[in-house]
């Protein structure tokens, strides 16, 4: 399947909630996987980006890039995150946002980090 081609049009997708998305992609990433599960996963990183990202402070970007022969996937806002000495807990199973009492404190959410949890390759929160 066509990663950048399925983030390309899931990112289409936010398109009226988020005019000012900015999206940097490849034409084409070659990947083996499972298109409604990783259309699944852009779409809730995208929706908390948007949901608790504060995008009156600035755009959300999305990044797909290769390096070291993985695909990179990256979605930044202006929301306050999860504290670092959280980030390595993000994709194991029964970490939950809900720990934190500050709204969009994760960088996923509860539903994207199960299936990341799930997904046979690594993951990890920078």
């Amino acid at each position: 399947m066509d990663l950048a081609r399925l983030v390309r049009e899931t990112a289409a997708d936010f398109k009226d909630r988020a005019p000012g998305l900015k999206l940097d992609a490849p034409e084409s990433l070659a990947l083996h996987g499972d298109k409604r599960r990783l259309q699944r996963l852009v779409q809730n990183l995208l929706a908390n980006a948007f949901n608790h990202g504060q995008p009156a402070r600035g755009p959300v970007a999305l990044r797909l890039f290769q390096a070291g022969g993985a695909a990179c996937l990256t979605v930044v806002d202006q929301g306050p995150g999860l504290p670092t000495e959280q980030l390595p807990r993000l994709f194991t199973p029964f970490f939950s946002r809900r720990q934190f009492p500050a709204p969009g404190s994760a960088a996923a959410s509860d539903s994207a980090c199960r299936f990341a949890w799930a997904w046979p390759a690594p993951m990890a929160a920078i």
